[in-house]
Order: C-alpha cells, then sequence, then structure tokens
C-alpha cells in the first residue's frame, strides 16, 4: 500500500473572504496569478462550476507549455472549493491526480486561507509543490491589494 502524502499551508490575505474566493472561481482572475515564479498562464478553460472541468496551461521562458486540469467537486462561495489536480503528458509527475481543498475564513474583513493537496505518493513531489504553491499564494497576496 502507497502512503498518500498531503501538502498543507496556511496563508492570511488582507481581503475579504468572497474577494479570495473570487480569485480563485474566475477564470480571468486565475490567469493573472496561478502559476509560479518565471512562468505564465497560457490559458485557462472549462467550466467552472461543481462537476465542471477546468484545462490550464503555462509557460516558462525557455520551457515547453505545461498543462493540468481536472474536475471541480465541490464550490460553495464564498467557503470552500474543492478540485482534482492531474499534470497532462508531463512524464516528470508519477502520481496520478491530486485532491485539492481551499477553505476560506473570515477574520474581521480579512481572509484565513487553509490550502490542502491531498495524494501524493512521493514526498519530492510535496515539496515541489509546496514551493509552486507559495509562489502562486505570493502572486495572489499581490493580485487581492487594494480590492
Amino acid at each position: 500500500m502507497v502512503d498518500v502524502i498531503t501538502l498543507d499551508i496556511t496563508r492570511i490575505f488582507d481581503a475579504p473572504r468572497e474577494v479570495v474566493y473570487d480569485a480563485w472561481a474566475d477564470p480571468e482572475q486565475i490567469v493573472k496569478w496561478c502559476c509560479p515564479d518565471n512562468y505564465h498562464v497560457t490559458f485557462r478553460q472549462g467550466d467552472h462550476k461543481a462537476g465542471g472541468a477546468y484545462s490550464t496551461g503555462m509557460k516558462g521562458e525557455e520551457d515547453r507549455e505545461l498543462i493540468y486540469g481536472g474536475e471541480y467537486l465541490e464550490m460553495n462561495p464564498p467557503e470552500k472549493l474543492v478540485f482534482t489536480h492531474k499534470w497532462v503528458d508531463s512524464p516528470e509527475y508519477t502520481y496520478p491526480h491530486t485532491t485539492c481543498v481551499v477553505e476560506l475564513k473570515d477574520l474581521d474583513g480579512k481572509t484565513e486561507m487553509h490550502f490542502t493537496q491531498t495524494g501524493f505518493n512521493v514526498v519530492a513531489e510535496r515539496e515541489g509543490h509546496r514551493s509552486g504553491w507559495t509562489q502562486i499564494f505570493e502572486k495572489l497576496n499581490k493580485e487581492l491589494i487594494g480590492r
């Protein structure tokens, strides 16, 4: 039996919970922040509702385009999003897919976000995603400033 490895990140954003939720749920906003440093989102498409599929591309300056996607399992505004995450045509990732949970708690106008990604079968993959998500959440923080 393979051990399931989980990534947990908690972050406080200086923005209302509804604004943070919308940044996750609106594909026009996602393209501005949802990729690590030195990458840019090339596209975001899909049916952004529970049961809907999504697909996203991202590319670095010298890299080939990387594509990931999945399915929204739960969308409960402004509290929670649950979606699967799988790399498409990326042989360097050995896990079949992961499940991501974004839980948002109101803190008097600020938002506490608890992000969990479950399903890794190798610690190195979890840690690579920790680095990527940490950079992504810093980009999200910059997008949220002043909202």
